[in-house]
């Protein structure tokens, strides 16, 4: 095992690093079946401060980082450019922030599902709709 690797590991854990061919090749694909560069490690972080650590460790050792939330993006976002580096797998970063109510906005961790988002949202008489644009931060109605 690299001392890289051990460095990454002790940052998030043994549970959620993954250097494994296999899973490395899973994350080299999102919803289209181009298959991208394939990263030197997978991880999911639970929260800005394991990011933080991680991108200040991929900084020291000149590694790219691609972020990936559902991995459902259609154009290519959340797969690696090319081969090595990391993808942040942020999945486990699935809460909802806040919900302005009288403004209709909703800040939300990077890795929710939209069925997740729906089914906290439906408990306030509200939905996501099924047409909205998906903007860089934001989602507009």
């Amino acid at each position: 095992m690299s001392e890289l690797f051990r460095k990454l590991e002790n940052i998030v854990k043994e549970k959620y690093i993954s250097n494994s061919l296999y899973v490395r090749h899973a994350y080299s694909r999102n919803v289209d079946p181009v298959l991208q560069g394939v990263p030197d490690f997978v991880i999911r972080p639970k929260d800005a401060k394991e990011i933080s650590e991680i991108l200040k460790v991929a900084n020291e050792e000149n590694i790219s980082v691609t972020p990936r939330g559902g991995g459902d993006c259609e154009f290519g976002g959340s797969k690696p450019i090319g081969d090595g580096g990391i993808v942040l797998d942020l999945k486990r970063m699935n809460n909802v922030i806040n919900l302005d109510q009288e403004n209709l906005i909703v800040t939300v961790e990077a890795g929710i599902s939209w069925a997740k988002l729906n089914e906290h949202l439906c408990h306030f008489d509200l939905w996501m709709p099924g047409g909205c644009n998906i903007g860089e931060r934001k989602i507009d109605m």
